[in-house]
């Protein structure tokens, strides 16, 4: 299907994005050593997140770059409080009200009872994050609340199970959502250079789609207009499914690597499936 490319339209000031990030560094810098890690990369999405149907398939490529600084204190031997606050920007090379800038701030609590080999790692951690597009309708923050428990099955192999809630609220009611996940994920190391991870995970929550009818569409939907200069009606569903993430990280030198990622989503609602794919290519680096 041919679709009209939405005209530019005038993006909100992200001032506030800067000046939140701005903030919420000063408390620490005076009495914390901080490691930081920039990262540049591609984001190829099919369907855009929006959840799509094949034959209405939306295609988008999107240029990345963040910077996320962490600090970490050590309450003990087993305990340990990470703090970290970060920026991140996309620029949409097809939909260009989906591009995007937006600050982060969040703290994770990690305990280790034992320091043997077999030890589990247990954390919960907690990321606030404040969201700015070229569409207005949405804007808004976002939060995430993640636990996991992680183990070193052998040398090369490692192990997490993980919870995960994800909420945002947005100017407009059909995009502000909530999501349930919880899967496993396994990092094989294959050589000194080169890592492969694979992350399963269920989910049940709600989603944006412009597919498929609703018999009660309520205050719950909106007039789309970020992939289409006549717009869609976009509006939430509540759903099931699941996610698979494939990836390989190549380590290049001591303080940079590169990764390459996959990742599948598939949701039902009612009698209808939906299903997104992505896939991501990064260089990251830590300074």
């Amino acid at each position: 299907m041919n679709r009209r490319v939405a005209a530019p339209r005038p993006r909100p000031a992200v001032w506030r994005a800067g000046l939140a990030l701005g903030l919420a560094a000063l408390p620490s810098i005076a009495v914390a050593n901080w490691t930081w890690q920039g990262q540049n990369g591609l984001i190829y999405d099919s369907n855009t997140n929006h959840a799509a149907r094949s034959d209405q398939r939306q295609q988008s490529l999107a240029v990345t770059q963040s910077l996320r600084g962490q600090t970490v204190r050590l309450l003990n031997a087993h305990q340990a409080l990470r703090w970290h606050v970060g920026a991140h920007t996309a620029q949409n090379l097809r939909f260009t009200a989906l591009s995007y800038a937006q600050a982060e701030s969040g703290v994770a609590w990690s305990y280790q009872p034992g320091a043997g080999f077999h030890a589990a790692l247990w954390s919960i951690s907690t990321n606030l994050q404040w969201h700015e597009t070229g569409d207005r309708l949405r804007d808004g923050a976002r939060t995430a609340v993640r636990a996991s428990v992680t183990s070193q099955l052998t040398t090369r192999l490692q192990a997490r199970v993980s919870a995960r809630f994800d909420a945002q609220a947005t100017a407009s009611d059909a995009f502000s959502t909530w999501r349930l996940g919880a899967g496993g994920r396994l990092d094989w190391q294959a050589t000194p250079a080169v890592a492969i991870y694979v992350d399963m995970k269920w989910l049940d929550g709600e989603f944006t789609t412009t597919v498929g009818e609703s018999t009660d569409l309520g205050s719950d939907w909106t007039r789309d207009t970020a992939f289409d200069v006549d717009g869609e009606r976009a509006y939430r569903r509540s759903g099931q499914g699941g996610s698979a993430l494939l990836g390989m990280n190549w380590l290049l030198t001591r303080s940079c690597a590169a990764d390459l990622a996959m990742r599948q989503t598939a949701l039902t609602a009612g009698d209808q499936s939906y299903s997104v794919l992505s896939i991501m290519a990064d260089l990251i680096y830590r300074f």
